[in-house]
């Protein structure tokens, strides 16, 4: 009998451990297949993901293609119009009796035609005086002319800063510490009106000339241009000192920018008519389109 109930209770002891090893069994088998389909998962995820990177990078590269390719086919048009190209071009010139102004005129009155401080600094203020109310007489003057015929204010704007560059001629050349106040201040003035009148016409000439589409690109060439020749007009001015042995000299020749400003303002003259007229007949065909 002992031997009997020994031989049952090793048989249960066995049967117990079988079953627990078919648990542990299961449960493995359980855990790899849930690691398999995790594993899956993330694989066709990151297979999906690469497949529209692959896809977002070619199309985002073609996009960028696209849209620099347009820029420039927009440049090339813009700068293709003769208007434009002259209202870039008149600045560069222009600024160079600015760099003059902003820069030396100051000192060059107070050391070089004995003035004092105060007396040069006073000049350059009636010369500001005078700019502002160039600025005012260029687009009340170059809206009035517009009225009568859309060539006239390139008129205006290359006549004013060519007859500008006279008085500043002068401020530079006679005007000293012994030099009548009324004199002194007319000249000063005068050379304020005449430098400041191209200023608003010619940004109402290149809005005028260009689509709203291509407004803001030229208006960052326009002051790209302009700044250029701000940062350059000292530059300039520095070399000319340098080489003529003196700044009297030097100013004189850097007047001639002027000249060269107002040589290009006039030849807007033939050429704003038809520009604009262009512009106009776009808007209407776009206009015509829409409806």
């Amino acid at each position: 009998e002992d031997s009997t109930t020994n031989n049952d209770a090793r048989e249960c002891l066995n049967n117990n451990n079988k079953m627990r090893n078919r648990r542990t069994k299961t449960k493995n088998d359980s855990s790899h297949d849930h690691q398999s389909n995790i594993c899956g998962a993330l694989g066709s995820r990151e297979h999906l993901l690469s497949g529209q990177n692959d896809s977002c990078g070619g199309e985002c590269y073609h996009n960028s293609y696209m849209s620099w390719t347009s820029r420039l086919r927009k440049f090339l048009s813009l700068m293709s119009t003769p208007t434009v190209l002259l209202a870039m071009f008149q600045g560069a010139p222009g600024c160079v009796p600015w760099g003059i102004i902003n820069t030396y005129l100051n000192d060059y009155l107070a050391e070089n035609r004995g003035m004092t401080v105060e007396q040069a600094t006073l000049v350059i203020l009636v010369f500001g005086v005078g700019n502002m109310l160039g600025m005012f007489l260029g687009g009340y003057c170059g809206n009035y002319l517009y009225a009568i015929d859309r060539r006239y204010p390139a008129l205006l704007a290359g006549s004013a800063a060519i007859l500008g560059c006279i008085p500043f001629y002068l401020l530079i050349n006679t005007v000293t510490s012994s030099s009548p106040i009324w004199s002194t201040v007319i000249i000063s003035a005068s050379s304020g009106i005449g430098s400041s009148v191209t200023g608003p016409i010619i940004k109402a000439t290149l809005q005028n000339v260009t689509l709203p589409t291509q407004r803001g690109q030229a208006f960052a060439v326009f002051n790209t241009f302009d700044d250029f020749g701000r940062g350059l007009g000292p530059v300039f001015v520095a070399m000319l000192i340098d080489h003529l042995g003196g700044r009297t000299p030097a100013f004189n020749v850097g007047v001639l920018g002027w000249v060269f400003c107002g040589i290009f303002n006039l030849l807007i003259f033939f050429f704003v008519r038809r520009d604009e007229h262009n512009v106009q007949m776009a808007l209407m065909g776009e206009n015509i389109g829409l409806t």
